[in-house]
Order: structure tokens, then C-alpha cells, then sequence
């Protein structure tokens, strides 16, 4: 396996795996498949047996991993564990711990460093060697994710590739790259919130998700009442911690859109596995689009 963190500064990626010659990685790792989940009771009456749960959620995933700095002589090993302290500032923000398994799957990790790290160890080191423990906390987002987010777009007026008669009429279908309905596979181990972006032109857009809850099936809508010009774009978010409608009309401007979000619309996540998503607006001209951007998110790798 191999780790990669990249700072929040941009500065350079720091590799930690088996076969470094500077920042060598040691077997001893925790944080990477443990769920980290909290439990929510309510308070427990007089007599009752057990307690009643109210609801679970995910607290801070902690992830510890021990590397061994190698060096040629003293004055190497001090820069390296200069620049590993740099690397891992706290004050720049969060950065991302990419996570390569041996096989090639690759999956990424939005975090940030501890109280301390990285810890040096007291004992084991020389003046070629330093134990050290890189400590991170995913507080914002405890999830992993899975190599770059998937995105499907859809043409609510796909170019026929047949448009020639069949010798009885016309075909009953078309053929294009780009379609009205499309499959979008969650490969994730929960629920992939999306970010849809609209663009004109059209007129209230219609976004629908079909898929298996449960084993019962059901199908979520998100429609907007609005009409978009040729260049305007909406974006929506339904990550239940964000849930952002943002307008950007062709002429400039930055402006809330949730009052085009009709109030009976689900702000709808991907469901694991296969969905079947589907656009219709009322209108639409050529140019229009919309495209559906997920992150297949993973509770342990």
C-alpha cells in the first residue's frame, strides 16, 4: 500500500509506502476500515430494560499511521523532519490522504493533522532514523472516496444519428452520445449526494431518480420553475450538510435559487447501486444541458 498526502498549500505531495528512502511506511496504521459511529440515546426511564436509540451518525474518523524517516546523516534527517512538519501545518486547512491499495484502487481521505503531529518518538531514533506517527482527524467529512468524482450528463434533446425513414416512416427512436435517461451506479458503501448543474436554454426542468430502497422501489423528484436563457446555469447541491441553489444568469450575477425549487421537490442522493436518472423540462432548445456529479463514498477501506 501506498499513502499520499497532499498539503492544502499546494506544496508537494509527500509519499509514505514500503520502499521509500526517505519517508519509509511501517505496518502499524489505524482509522482506515473502523466505522466510526455514535450512537444517540434517549434518556433512559425508570425500570426499563436496555435504552431506547434515537438515531445513529458518524462522529471524526481518526487515522494513525507510523512512518520511519531515513536519512545519510544528521543534517538530512533534520530537514526531512522539517519539511514533514511543514507539510502537515495545520493553519493552511484540510488536505487529502490518497489511500492506493495494492491492487491499483485508489481512495482519498478529507482531513486535517492533530494536537502534536506529527509524534516523534523519544526512544527510537539516530542520527540516520526517526520514528514519527502521522495523526489525522477526517472531522468535516469522516467518509472515504473513491478516486475522481463520476459525472453523467444529459441532452434534453439528443441529435438523431438515424434521421433518415425506414421505408415506413420515420425510426421510432434516436441515437446520440448524449441522452435523456441514463443509469448512474453508486458503487459506494452509502448514499452519493449530487451537484446538478442546469444550463439553459429551457423551462422548468424536471430531474427524477428511480431506484431500490429497502427492496421497495421509489422514485425522487427535483423540479425547478424557472426559465433559463441560452448560458444561465443552476447548481444545486443535495449534501444534507451544504444543500446550496446557486443561479448564474447568462448577463453575470451569483444569486440564490432556491426559490425556484418547487417546494415539493426531494433534494434526492444517489442510492447504492444502479439509478435510473431522468431529465424533462417543459421546453428546451439546443445548447441545453444538465450534468449530475457524484463522489462514491466508502464507510472503511
Amino acid at each position: 500500500m501506498i499513502l499520499t498526502w497532499s498539503p492544502p498549500n499546494a506544496g508537494t505531495p509527500v509519499v509514505f509506502s514500503r520502499d521509500a528512502t526517505d519517508y519509509q511506511l511501517l505496518l502499524n496504521y489505524s482509522g482506515f476500515a473502523g466505522i466510526p459511529g455514535e450512537h444517540v440515546y434517549a434518556d433512559k426511564a425508570p425500570m426499563r430494560h436496555g435504552k431506547k436509540r434515537k438515531y445513529t451518525t458518524l462522529t471524526e474518523r481518526e487515522v494513525s499511521f507510523d512512518v520511519l524517516i531515513l536519512s545519510d546523516d544528521l543534517t538530512e534527517q533534520q530537514t526531512l523532519v522539517q519539511a514533514l512538519a511543514a507539510a502537515f501545518y495545520p493553519l493552511d486547512g484540510a488536505g487529502i490522504l490518497q489511500y492506493t491499495k495494492e491492487d491499483g484502487t485508489v481512495y482519498y481521505l478529507n482531513c486535517i493533522g492533530m494536537t502534536g503531529n506529527p509524534v516523534l518518538s523519544p526512544t527510537d531514533k539516530s542520527l540516520t532514523h526517526q520514528k514519527a506517527t502521522i495523526k489525522l482527524i477526517a472531522d468535516e467529512d469522516p467518509f472515504w472516496h473513491a478516486g475522481s468524482p463520476a459525472i453523467e450528463y444529459f441532452d434534453p434533446n439528443p441529435a438523431n444519428f438515424m434521421p433518415f425513414p425506414n421505408g415506413t416512416g420515420t425510426w421510432p427512436w434516436s441515437l446520440s452520445s448524449l441522452n435523456k435517461i441514463k443509469a448512474c451506479v453508486n458503487t459506494g458503501s452509502v448514499d452519493a449526494p449530487i451537484i446538478v448543474t442546469f444550463t439553459g436554454p429551457m423551462t422548468n426542468p424536471v430531474l427524477t431518480c428511480t431506484k431500490t430502497v429497502g427492496g421497495v422501489v421509489v422514485t425522487e423528484t427535483l423540479s425547478l420553475t424557472i426559465t433559463m436563457i441560452a448560458s444561465d446555469t443552476l447548481i444545486v447541491n443535495t449534501d444534507p450538510d451544504i444543500m446550496t441553489a446557486r443561479y448564474h444568469p447568462a448577463a453575470g450575477g451569483d444569486l440564490n435559487a432556491h426559490k425556484y425549487i418547487d417546494t415539493d421537490s426531494i433534494l434526492w442522493q444517489l442510492g447504492r447501486g444502479s439509478n435510473t436518472v431522468e431529465l424533462d423540462p417543459d421546453t428546451s432548445s439546443t445548447g441545453a444541458e444538465v450534468s449530475v456529479q457524484w463522489s462514491d463514498k466508502y464507510v472503511g477501506v
